[in-house]
């Protein structure tokens, strides 16, 4: 990172390629070199994150994915945007880098250009769309390569579906804040083996169901008797 306010928040690797993509608080993108390139950690790269409100302002990336087919990288930001960038322009420079790296010459000029990152023009890739997706900052997001959906989670407690070529919205999904009371299928006073019923009455726990009728009357009056005692108990201490 450039500054000592900066940090990074995200890094996508690029399959077959020796680069990574490096987001971070700023709202920076920089395209690194990593090994075995012999200019390993060199910034060949760099962008801005800009938001579609204010375009000279760079916000903070939540999360990135790289989508390789495509050329292009979906960001997410802490404005509640989703964008879509074209990479092609660059990747195109790497390939071209790449391939000359792979030709086998014995000139000197060549190969000593080999040691050196590939020269990217200092462009703006294009964003292909951008969409205000959450009411709250985008948590993360999740691209589907196959069906080209774009998942996002946000602070507002939602799961989005949208589709990846246009960025439309599809479907979401809503955390409930609302919880319902629990309700009680049994209780078991302190004290007792017994586990009564909801009405707090009626015994069901295995070795009470065992019982002849007539033995579970007389449990039934054994309680209530109890239960009539300790009311009249309260009733003369409070007195």
């Amino acid at each position: 990172c450039n500054t000592i306010n900066e940090e990074i928040t995200n890094i996508c690797p690029l399959k077959d390629y020796e680069y990574i993509l490096v987001g971070t608080t700023l709202g920076k993108i920089y395209m690194l070199a990593t090994p075995p390139v012999p200019f390993r950690f060199a910034k060949v790269f760099e962008f801005s994150n800009f938001d579609p409100e204010a375009p000279l302002s760079a916000v903070y990336i939540q999360d990135m994915i790289w989508a390789e087919e495509k050329n292009c990288l979906f960001i997410a930001d802490e404005k509640c945007y989703i964008k879509r960038l074209d990479l092609s322009p660059i990747m195109k420079e790497i390939i071209e880098h790449k391939k000359n790296k792979a030709n086998k010459s014995d000139d000197s000029n060549n190969l000593r250009g080999h040691l050196n990152p590939p020269v990217i023009p200092n462009i703006q890739p294009k964003i292909l769309w951008a969409i205000k997706a959450h009411a709250e900052a985008v948590k993360s997001i999740e691209y589907v390569d196959i069906e080209e959906l774009i998942f996002s989670t946000g602070l507002d407690k939602k799961v989005k579906v949208w589709s990846a070529k246009n960025g439309d919205y599809i479907d979401s999904l809503q955390q409930k804040y609302d919880k319902a009371e629990p309700t009680a299928v049994a209780y078991k006073k302190s004290g007792t083996v017994g586990i009564l019923g909801p009405d707090v009455n009626t015994r069901v726990d295995k070795e009470y169901t065992k019982l002849t009728q007539e033995e579970r009357d007389e449990i039934v009056r054994e309680v209530k008797a109890a239960l009539e005692r300790e009311k009249q108990k309260a009733e003369e201490e409070s007195q």
